[in-house]
């Protein structure tokens, strides 16, 4: 079972294989979506629309609210615009494949039997390769079909959010 090693360094190494995210530049253009992290909103990232930006004040409106918010920059912790979408089929791919091939081949070198011949129409027609190699073969199906789930499940878009230098920092 050579090839489980390389699954999981493959699985563990598809974190460094995501694309790093530079900083957007300030100021922020009107319309965009936004979350802040700032002492005078609460200790969560607040997420807003960008209504405007004067000098080193940002202009925002959050969720469904009708009525502007004005914040210094000065009192922002952090602030981050969203760039675009993307997927996670990589990284679902990858993790369905990794769990699909250990459970499965766990599974079947747990439940292993040593196959009984029954006569069919051409005799005897069964071919034991042993447990661990029966336990290979399970494991590479269950790591396919792992991985058109986590294809599947990774598919979905989710937004990008990059984080915005401010000025004066």
């Amino acid at each position: 079972m050579k090839w489980i090693p390389m699954m999981f360094a493959m699985a563990a190494a598809a974190p460094a294989l995501s694309t790093a995210q530079s900083a957007a530049a300030w100021p922020i253009a009107p319309g965009s979506q936004i979350r802040i992290l700032s002492p005078v909103l609460g200790d969560e990232l607040a997420t807003a629309t960008t209504v405007s930006v004067a000098g080193d004040t940002l202009i925002f409106r959050r969720g469904a609210e009708s009525s502007n918010q004005a914040l210094a920059t000065s009192s922002i912790a952090r602030l981050d615009v969203v760039t675009g979408t993307h997927s996670r089929k990589t990284k679902g791919a990858l993790i369905g494949f990794a769990l699909g091939s250990v459970v499965v081949g766990i599974l079947r070198y747990a439940t292993y039997q040593t196959p009984h011949c029954i006569n069919g129409p051409f005799g005897c027609l069964q071919l034991d390769v042993g447990r661990g190699r029966n336990a290979e073969i399970a494991a590479g199906f269950g790591g396919i079909v792992g991985a058109i789930g986590g294809l599947i499940a990774g598919s979905g878009q989710t937004d990008t959010w990059t984080s915005v230098a401010l000025p004066n920092r």
